[in-house]
């Protein structure tokens, strides 16, 4: 987290689906994207438009948050796409991946339906009462991410 309250969060994509584009090894890595905005930028919108911007490399899901705010949106990424999600759009969507009120989130890989389940049932039950620890506790232990 930056001094800005800026969050910044990384997956890498295994399973692809059409919708992300390609990749390429032109392009400023993920890494440096990562600490760009974690440094520089004052919001969320900085952070969004400099990855809409940026000459990007590979398939990742990013997760970007805003804590002076209290939003966030998901990414995903790659050389030749960008998409922004928020808790009304979020990709991909299905009976394994529903879309929860005021949340976002990505368990493991884009197309990975057990894992993302897994969280979606971990978030929710948890709803309303998740906190640092208790998510440590009762999500990512029980995710296993």
């Amino acid at each position: 987290m930056s001094s800005q309250r800026l969050g910044i969060s990384e997956i890498g994509v295994s399973y692809p689906d059409d919708t992300f584009g390609d990749e390429s090894m032109s392009g400023l890595p993920f890494i440096f994207v990562e600490r760009y905005i974690l440094q520089y930028s004052d919001t969320i919108d900085d952070a969004l438009s400099f990855i809409a911007d940026v000459k990007r490399t590979c398939h990742l899901i990013l997760g970007v948050a805003d804590g002076n705010l209290g939003t966030a949106r998901m990414i995903q990424y790659s050389h030749s796409k960008v998409n922004f999600f928020d808790d009304q759009n979020l990709q991909p969507l299905a009976d394994w991946h529903p879309r929860i009120p005021n949340a976002i989130y990505s368990g493991m890989d884009w197309l990975c339906p057990s894992r993302q389940f897994k969280l979606y049932t971990a978030i929710t039950e948890q709803y309303g009462q998740i906190t640092p620890e208790s998510s440590i506790k009762n999500i990512t232990a029980y995710v296993k991410t």
